[in-house]
């Protein structure tokens, strides 16, 4: 294991004619070492064990090593991103774009393969939390170097980097507002990677449709969004991974249902929240039941735009059923919606005793909740009263 290798090479480390061999040993002992940290969600302790390899061989010239080191770089630089270390200066991500800094000025002139994919790694990620700390302008240059230096690579790897470029800068640009040219970045993945075998390119793909069609959608092209929506869900409505159900395929079902509702497509809107609620209906996950809550919310708008008030409440009920007792404000939030649209359902069927009931039940439930949102719905439902 890599505590016996390390305690072995610990005799020769103030030896400044270290061989090549004790040197590989105890770079690798470290590597093992930082690689089962990061295994068993030990960032903080993964990231000590990378700042001591960039300390001990960093200056290395045996490119064995400087290719360990590089990757030790990228390494300390995700396990940063991915636990709260730097609170304390600020924010995490700015340290991680200091790590990554670092590697590109150590073997930025790198034409090893292994060295390139970590420089790639590293730009890819740099990009992404410049993002986070809203630095756009930064983030776009940074995308736009790793694709102006690694956009024709055939290796598989910086491949998905360079795939992983594009879909940021689209998102980006789509932070910006500039949703024309986050649409072309979405195009280039798609064309240049879309028909890859490679399951991450793949993925990447699909995430390059969902995020078109939601630009799209905010461009006001209905069509082309419904018929982005409905090719994520071609390509990956089968996966089993919980992620890509969670971020993606359901996503994809909502923007879907949304598109077609805004086509004036009530009755295939209504299908594809049925569906939505049918597949994705029992899961636990918190997030996925706020989908689920919005599905059925969704549903009952549907109805209401083909005035079939009867089922709208059906479908605000079970809302109301299922998540009623639930604690977070944003399944709350949805509660409250549910209550709110049942009310207005009761009153378009002229029945004023029920709409009076709903809006009573609603106020009684939420007038001492702190949120916000919550209370916005609480003062509707107040002046329905009003005029009851």
């Amino acid at each position: 294991m890599w505590d016996t290798s390390l305690t072995l090479a610990e005799t020769s480390l103030s030896n400044p004619a270290l061989s090549h061999a004790v040197q590989d040993s105890t770079i690798k002992a470290l590597m093992d070492k930082g690689l089962v940290l990061d295994q068993q969600g030990n960032g903080a302790e993964a990231v000590s064990v990378w700042n001591e390899i960039i300390h001990r061989f960093s200056m290395s010239q045996n490119l064995s090593i400087e290719q360990q080191v590089a990757i030790a770089f990228v390494k300390k630089g995700h396990d940063i991103d991915t636990t709260n270390l730097f609170l304390s200066q600020s924010h995490p991500y700015k340290e991680a774009i200091a790590t990554y800094d670092a590697l590109l000025h150590r073997f930025g002139t790198s034409q090893n393969l292994i060295i390139q994919q970590q420089i790639a790694m590293a730009l890819r990620n740099k990009g992404v939390d410049l993002s986070k700390l809203h630095r756009y302008a930064e983030a776009l240059a940074t995308n736009d170097l790793l694709i102006h230096r690694f956009g024709t690579s055939q290796d598989l790897t910086i491949q998905q980097q360079v795939a992983g470029a594009f879909l940021n800068k689209g998102g980006d640009l789509g932070q910006l507002h500039r949703y024309e040219k986050a649409l072309a970045m979405y195009d280039e993945v798609i064309r240049r990677f879309g028909t890859s075998q490679d399951l991450a390119l793949q993925q990447q793909v699909a995430m390059a449709l969902f995020n078109k069609g939601f630009a799209l959608d905010r461009l006001h092209r209905y069509k082309e969004a419904l018929a982005a929506n409905n090719e994520v869900i071609r390509l990956l409505g089968k996966s089993q991974d919980p992620t890509i159900q969670l971020f993606v395929v359901v996503r994809a079902f909502v923007n879907k249902g949304k598109a077609l509702n805004q086509l004036h497509r009530y009755q295939e809107a209504i299908a594809t929240y049925d569906t939505l609620i049918h597949r994705f209906g029992d899961m636990p996950n918190p997030m996925m039941q706020q989908y689920v809550a919005g599905a059925f919310l969704n549903k009952g708008n549907n109805l209401d735009q083909l005035h079939r008030y009867q089922e709208a409440i059906a479908a605000n009920d079970e809302v109301i059923r299922r998540f009623g007792d639930s604690q977070g404000f944003e399944i709350q939030n949805k509660v409250v919606k549910a209550l709110l649209n049942k009310g207005i359902e009761f009153g378009k069927l002229h029945d004023r005793e029920q709409e009076k009931a709903v809006f009573e039940e609603l106020v009684h439930r939420f007038k001492k909740v702190k949120d916000f949102e919550i209370q916005k719905q609480v003062a509707i439902a107040q002046r329905f009263l009003t005029h009851l």
